[in-house]
């Protein structure tokens, strides 16, 4: 066996590029597909977090029968009245709060950091502990406690530098000066995030959510009727605008907690690669056996078996797999953290690391390899006698029919793999292109926002108008500013109560939540316009809908369709709650979601949610029951916004320079255009960037198909130069020769078309939706378009055709009888 493995070695340095070619090929294919496993075992299989896990559940809300919302809010005093109670299945109950994202405060400036404040024993819950201190105890949970807070492992090292006075040190959240009391360990969530008291917050959040603890014998069904009925029994207590509300309890959830869809596109691509490179790693060994047919043809004449000159094979395919595989798992490890610095929404809380699962996928891609690169060689061989390999030693010009039937399958398979990546590539950029393209009733590329940090300088509501307005002034006077819009959202409270809804005139009439008003804006004169807003009917808000003028409001075209079907808008009134000031329809305006938002939310007719913009300089009070984002946690206050006139880069220079002549201890929390903030942060991470990369690996994949076809169908009519000649010599006519060889290569072509137009209508669905996830479907890029697919069959049928025609022209070429001779 040595002997074999020497000669074979031996065999390979002899031909030192083949041999380099093919451990690079081999190395870089398992590279690739050890380093995604060990990301994605990392992100998407994380170890189990709590003790118990099959004791541990959550206490999720439902919709209520009948209710039009699909979930409803439980409250921290309901979690903590069922945590008092004396109930049969469930204990040690707790919640967790929807406040939003909180300001953190640093040196270098303010970040937006989510938040879970909590009720009742969450971390005893779920049975963890702090990696560095300790987590929140039952003394930081009570009303007037000191502020306390926990943070997560990847805020503690992404943002507080691992400082080393934590815990212990202080941090400020929202204007809240909080002491540091634990680090969790990574485990516990990847995300970075803080967990407060909900007691501590001065606005307390309503509790989406909790978790507890099944009793001994009990099961999540038993405990799903105890909770639905003790929600059942709260419908009257808690009724606000849904009439209530449902309650179910689920296994507690921690599969897939850090999936990231570009990561399972990244996955297919890496297996397209894979499954090309093995095709053209097939290729090259055939080739390779093929070319030294007279050495093999000398070895058989002294003595050697079809056994012993396969297993020579065998053992040249197992060297090169080895070697590819051993560079492979070298690459690896420096390619995963290529990858995650890449794509750092799936690595960013994981540390992968090349383990004992990577090693048996590279050993297993390893053999895989071997098998398959030496299989069809040594099946090619099996079925030949001595004479037979004597005969073909002397050439390598004649193609026996079991050969051309070998690499008609190959370059079949490469044609179905390019036709499935051509129609990735092509369904990622179009859904990629309708998405920056959405139309959503507004411009986001071309209007610059600054969201000023006026909770760090305590500027109230009227201080912040009136900078703004400075500001809107001076920066109208600049040339790299087409418009200046100014604005301030206002939201409904949480949970929504009906005496608070937005009221139509006419006759008194229901809607459900899909049709009920959920936000406004109001503005200063000229922002629609910035904003690039388009007017259907009546006019914008101008400078003379001021103090003393009559309540006036523009409504977007779904509100005035759900509120006043079949009617003119304009002159309808409306109010916000039932004590609210009636204001006059005087404009409608197109449909939008809300400002910073690219796309929209459709009622089950299809319909926009309805929104208002009310002049803010009427100065009308905020409603009952409504709040400025001011008052939310993290939220805007007022923004002001310019419209670019040239490039977006100079309107956010002059609108920073304006507001630093203003107030130049003024910070910013963010400066950019809406498209860019939405690109930033988790879109970037989970749509931009994934999709770049994916786009890039299957243009890889696709140039790698390419190549091989080229190499197989050059091969394949090269080694028909005999038959060619023998055809030309007995009277054939050349455009006989190229109908018969186009022929035979269209056959082959069509079956590797129709096998990858299956593929890809089989898999359509997860190509879109994988990447653009709920965009996607929304702009049609799940929907494969008849001339999408014919064009990718068209065009892969002519470059096929084209390569194969050129090829048997040169073939062609040759004198016959010199075609004659080469046998």
């Amino acid at each position: 066996m040595a002997s074999i493995v020497k000669q074979a070695a031996r065999s390979l340095l002899r031909s030192p590029a083949f041999s380099l070619t093919a451990v690079a090929s081999v190395g870089i294919g398992v590279g690739l597909a050890v380093s995604l496993f060990a990301i994605a075992q990392a992100a998407l299989f994380p170890p189990v977090p709590y003790p118990d896990m099959d004791r541990l559940v959550e206490i999720w809300p439902t919709a209520r029968p009948g209710s039009d919302q699909p979930v409803d809010y439980l409250t921290p005093e309901r979690m903590m009245e069922w945590a008092g109670s004396d109930m049969r299945f469930l204990e040690r109950i707790s919640g967790r709060g929807m406040a939003g994202p909180l300001i953190l405060r640093l040196e270098e400036g303010a970040e937006r950091v989510q938040s879970e404040p909590i009720v009742g024993d969450w971390f005893g819950t779920l049975g963890v502990s702090a990696a560095r201190g300790r987590t929140l105890a039952p003394t930081d949970l009570v009303a007037g406690a000191e502020p306390a807070v926990v943070v997560s492992d990847a805020l503690w090292r992404n943002r507080l530098s691992t400082d080393p006075s934590f815990p212990g040190g202080t941090i400020s959240l929202t204007g809240i000066t909080f002491t540091v009391v634990g680090i969790m360990p990574s485990s516990c969530d990847p995300e970075e995030k803080v967990w407060v008291s909900a007691e501590t917050l001065p606005r307390r959040p309503a509790a989406y959510g909790g978790v507890a603890r099944l009793r001994g014998g009990a099961t999540v069904a038993d405990a799903t009727q105890e909770v639905a009925r003790l929600a059942a029994a709260q419908v009257a207590v808690d009724s606000a605008r849904y009439g209530g509300f449902g309650a179910t309890v689920r296994p507690f959830a921690t599969f897939g907690r850090s999936t990231t869809s570009g990561l399972w596109l990244l996955v297919g691509v890496v297996g397209a690669v894979l499954l090309v490179g093995l095709n053209n790693l097939t290729h090259l060994f055939l080739v390779r056996a093929q070319r030294r047919s007279a050495d093999l043809a000398v070895r058989a004449s002294l003595g050697a078996s079809i056994r012993q000159i396969g297993v020579g094979l065998i053992t040249e395919a197992f060297l090169v797999a080895v070697a590819g595989g051993a560079l492979g798992l070298f690459l690896a490890i420096w390619g995963k953290d290529l990858v995650g610095v890449l794509l750092p929404a799936a690595t960013s809380s994981v540390e992968p690391v090349v383990g004992l699962w990577a090693l048996v996928l590279a050993i297993t891609l390893t053999m895989l390899v071997a098998a398959v690169v030496g299989l069809e060689p040594l099946r090619r061989l099996a079925g030949l006698d001595l004479r037979t390999l004597l005969q073909g030693g002397a050439s390598g010009a004649t193609a026996p029919r079991g050969e051309r039937h070998t690499r008609n399958v190959m370059v079949a398979t490469q044609v179905a793999v390019s036709v499935v990546l051509v129609t990735t590539a092509v369904l990622l950029n179009v859904a990629w292109q309708r998405y920056r393209a959405l139309d959503v009733g507004y411009d986001a590329d071309r209007v610059v926002r600054a969201r000023p940090d006026w909770e760090m300088r305590g500027t109230d509501a009227a201080g912040q108008w009136s900078l703004a307005r400075r500001v809107a002034d001076r920066v109208a006077q600049r040339q790299e500013v087409e418009g200046v819009a100014v604005w301030r959202a206002v939201i409904e409270s949480y949970p929504p109560r009906p005496e608070f809804d937005a009221v139509p005139d006419g006759p008194p009439r229901s809607f459900d939540a899909m049709d009920q008003l959920h936000s406004y804006y109001e503005v200063e004169p000229g922002t629609l316009k910035a904003l690039g807003i388009p007017l259907i009917r009546g006019r914008m808000i101008t400078e003379e809908d001021g103090p003393g003028s009559p309540p006036l409001a523009l409504v977007t075209r779904g509100g005035a369709e759900v509120w006043w079907p079949g009617e003119d808008p304009l002159g309808h009134q409306v109010k916000i709650g039932q004590e609210g000031t009636w204001m006059t329809v005087v404009g409608v305006v197109e449909d939008l979601q809300s400002l910073g938002v690219l796309g929209r939310v459709t009622t089950r007719r299809e319909r926009t949610l309805p929104l208002l913009f009310t002049p803010s300089r009427q100065a009308l009070e905020v409603p009952v029951g409504w709040i400025t984002m001011a008052d939310c946690y993290g939220c805007d206050g007022v923004v002001i916004g310019v419209r670019a006139s040239t490039a977006t880069s100079d309107a956010a220079r002059a609108l920073r320079e304006e507001i630093s002549d203003a107030d130049s201890d003024l910070p910013l929390l963010e400066l950019r255009t809406f498209l860019d903030s939405q690109l930033s942060g988790y879109y970037r991470q989970t749509i931009l960037l994934p999709g770049r990369l994916a786009t890039a690996g299957v243009v890889v994949a696709l140039l790698l198909a390419f190549v091989g076809a080229v190499g197989l169908v050059t091969e394949g009519v090269a080694r028909r130069t005999r038959e060619i000649g023998v055809r030309v010599a007995l009277g054939a006519s050349s455009r006989q020769v190229l109908a018969t060889i186009a022929r035979e290569g269209i056959l082959t072509t069509a079956s590797g078309l129709v096998v990858g137009l299956v593929l890809v209508v089989g898999l359509h669905r997860t190509l879109s939706g994988t990447l653009f996830s709920y965009y996607a479907l929304r702009l049609g890029a799940d929907t494969l378009q008849p001339s999408l697919l014919a064009g990718v069959a068209g065009g892969v049928m002519m470059v096929t055709l084209a390569v194969t025609l050129a090829s048997a022209q040169r073939a062609l070429s040759v004198d016959p009888v010199e075609a004659l001779r080469s046998e």
